[in-house]
């Protein structure tokens, strides 16, 4: 099985993914970024900026 060492940190990863979204801890890049006016957030993983995304909707997933 391959892994995917950080040549930065030592750190490894075994999948390509989870080290494409390591590296951008030490480059600071956000590639996914929200579209809602004026908020300006941006994320390392579209999961994370889905994640994000629900704060702006309506609809809240969980109930109290």
């Amino acid at each position: 099985m391959a892994t995917f060492p950080c040549q930065l940190c030592g750190k490894t990863f075994l999948t390509l993914e989870k080290f494409t979204i390591h590296n951008y801890s030490h480059s600071r890049e956000r590639p996914y970024k929200c579209v809602q006016p004026d908020c300006g957030k941006a994320f390392v993983s579209r999961y994370k900026l889905m994640r994000h995304m629900a704060t702006h909707s309506p609809q809240k997933s969980h109930q109290c």
